[in-house]
């Protein structure tokens, strides 16, 4: 018994289908067929939707093998409003909206319509490129930026400019600072590994969620201050070990964020009491820059503030813009170097390694 052939079905692109149409043109259909290899139909059909297609190449669209509007139309296209609806309604109340959920609503909703309905996976997945959905990894909690965000981009610009204009700060007395919060497990997510691996896990000493708090400042000249750095906890058998590393400013709080008494120790230490200059500082609108002993303590020490826009850090604050990421990026890199070189590590008694300490990490 003959073995039954698998017709292979061809799909074209937009390109093959012109030059198709345009050797017909020159010569004739058959001789465009068989150049072509297809069917004499095709040919004909090609020739009838030149126009759409010309018009497809002009907006760049040449590698599309289909125009809009062919393929199998939706089983209901109403029902899928209507299932598009339910979806985008959970979404804004930021619900998780599962697959398994739009196939369970979308039997529900086409039962009566479709009974034979099965809302496959084949189906979502389709449902799914057709409504402009996909499965998202869920985002971190970010600055949300306000509407008017342009207004108020334009108004600080202008304040920033008339405070220079009145007061002529001198590039050695204007700056910059901005809070950050890193890890003691600083790990990417990506590693070089074999193509194919079934699982790929990366080692890390479990310290993955406690984070201190690193304050990056400049000055407007381009000098870059002493990082603030504040750790979560007392510090009180750590302070004289701490204290003597050269280059940076250690300090404990009881949650590793800064707050208003921090803020004072900051600018005395960073920015310093003592200074003949008019000094403006440029930073965000964080609730312990705002505070009424912040800005008795900037009014003592006769420094002049400005605070970016709430929701505005991402588009003219230069540590947002730039200084944070490349930070974390190399100290990122300094944590792989070191958990690579197992002659730095600490264990604890029962064997487990220890976070890198304080003292590396300064």
């Amino acid at each position: 018994m003959a073995s039954s052939e698998i017709r292979r079905y061809r799909s074209f692109t937009i390109s093959f289908k012109l030059k198709a149409v345009d050797v017909a043109e020159k010569t004739n259909k058959s001789n465009a067929a068989k150049e072509f290899n297809v069917d004499v139909k095709r040919i004909r059909e090609w020739c009838k939707q030149k126009d759409q297609l010309l018009a497809k190449v002009s907006i760049k669209q040449s590698k599309k093998k289909h125009l809009s509007g062919a393929g199998r139309k939706p089983l209901n296209a109403d029902m899928e409003d209507v299932l598009l609806e339910w979806i985008t309604d959970l979404r804004s109340h930021n619900l998780r909206v599962s697959r398994r959920m739009i196939m369970d609503h979308a039997r529900l909703t086409f039962s009566q319509s479709s009974p034979g309905f099965k809302a496959s996976r084949g189906w979502l997945q389709k449902f799914m490129k057709r409504q402009g959905l996909s499965l998202r990894r869920k985002t971190t909690v970010c600055q949300s930026t306000p509407e008017d965000y342009i207004p108020k981009l334009i108004s600080f610009i202008l304040y920033m400019r008339k405070l220079q204009v009145t007061h002529n700060y001198s590039k050695q007395s204007i700056f910059a600072m901005d809070e950050t919060a890193c890890w003691f497990d600083m790990m990417s997510d990506t590693t070089v590994a074999e193509t194919g691996s079934r699982a790929v896990s990366i080692k890390t000493t479990g310290h993955e969620k406690d984070h201190f708090t690193v304050v990056l400042t400049a000055r407007a000249d381009g000098k870059k201050m002493k990082p603030f750095v504040v750790f979560k906890g007392k510090g009180t058998r750590l302070m004289k070990q701490l204290d003597k590393i050269p280059g940076v400013i250690v300090r404990f709080s009881t949650n590793g964020w800064l707050n208003d008494t921090l803020t004072s120790d900051y600018l005395e230490s960073v920015i310093g009491c003592l200074s003949f200059d008019k000094r403006l500082l440029v930073w965000d609108a964080y609730k312990c820059h705002t505070s009424d002993e912040t800005r008795n303590k900037c009014a003592q020490m006769k420094l002049h503030t400005a605070i970016v826009p709430a929701g505005c850090t991402r588009f003219i604050q230069g540590a947002d813009v730039v200084w944070n990421s490349t930070f974390k990026s190399h100290l990122r890199q300094y944590y792989d170097l070191w958990l690579a070189d197992s002659s730095k590590h600490e264990y604890t008694k029962g064997g487990n390694l220890k976070s890198p300490s304080r003292s590396l990490l300064c």
